[in-house]
């Protein structure tokens, strides 16, 4: 079965960032959907810069969990 890098992301805004816009961008490598595994996974957020015209990498974590694309629930970054 092939595998595939996969990812999904998502605009967000913290409360204590004074609605700034960030991005967060979930990752997969060598995914597989049945059964679900992957090789390693990751989340990326961004902050919106330069009108919008730029994203800045403010934080990256390894992901623990797989999660369905397009899912992505982001607590305490």
């Amino acid at each position: 079965m092939p595998s595939y890098n996969r990812h999904s992301l998502t605009t967000v805004s913290f409360h204590d960032q004074q609605g700034e816009i960030f991005v967060v961008v979930g990752t997969g490598k060598d995914l597989t959907l049945a059964p679900r595994t992957s090789s390693a996974g990751f989340l990326r957020v961004y902050r919106v810069v330069d009108e919008g015209r730029s994203l800045e990498l403010v934080h990256k974590v390894r992901a623990r969990w797989m999660m369905a694309p397009g899912s992505i629930s982001v607590h305490g970054i």
